[in-house]
């Protein structure tokens, strides 16, 4: 048996061509986890609003993809927030927030069960209105929590799509000197090397 040793150059990120440079973060955006960005997502949205709503997502580009959380949340909980008090009571007089206070005991989050994506249907409220004046009242926060919700699962959409299809050089510099990564002259992976000719 008769053994032969290859020697092949291995580069940093930094010394690679452009078009090397692709094949790279080709290879970088393939090892996103989708647990690490729902992790994200909970965080970010945790530490803002002081509440757990759980992600829901598919971003492949394809009808139907989408972004949406669910989850509840009591009133009392979700209005310790200031903003999102701003927001829930937006339009009501003073005696009408009070009485939006007393009327809704959650808000509810629901799960879309064929699609992903977020729609203001998703927003329930349970509540005790019984008047068609409590009944607007209850509506208005509604509709107030339903754009608050749109738009947030609108920006973690966008975070989304950019964490699994976008990467910057300095991104992909910063990941690969982090993880020590090296790559052949063309940009694959280098996985192991054995030894190393100066």
């Amino acid at each position: 048996m008769k053994t032969i040793t290859i020697e092949k150059n291995v580069y940093e990120y930094s010394e690679l061509s452009e078009q090397a440079k692709e094949e790279a973060k080709n290879f970088l955006l393939e090892g996103r986890e989708p647990y690490i960005f729902s992790s994200g997502v909970k965080e970010d949205f945790r530490c803002q609003y002081g509440f757990e709503l759980t992600p829901q997502y598919r971003l492949n580009y394809c009808q139907g993809d989408g972004f949406s959380l669910y989850g509840e949340v009591y009133f009392s909980d979700f209005i310790k927030n200031n903003e999102l008090k701003k927001i829930a009571m937006d339009g009501l007089r003073g005696f009408q927030r009070g009485i939006a206070e007393k009327l809704i005991n959650k808000v509810v989050f629901t799960r879309g069960h064929r699609y992903c994506y977020a729609s203001s249907n998703d927003v329930e409220l349970e509540e005790e209105a019984y008047t068609d004046k409590e009944n607007a009242i209850v509506e208005k926060v509604r509709e107030n929590i339903a754009s608050w919700y749109l738009d947030v699962c609108g920006k973690y959409e966008e975070w989304g799509y950019s964490y699994f299809y976008e990467i910057t050089d300095e991104q992909a510099q910063d990941e690969c000197d982090c993880n020590q990564y090296t790559f052949f002259e063309d940009g694959k992976v280098c996985h192991s090397v054995s030894s190393i000719a100066v």
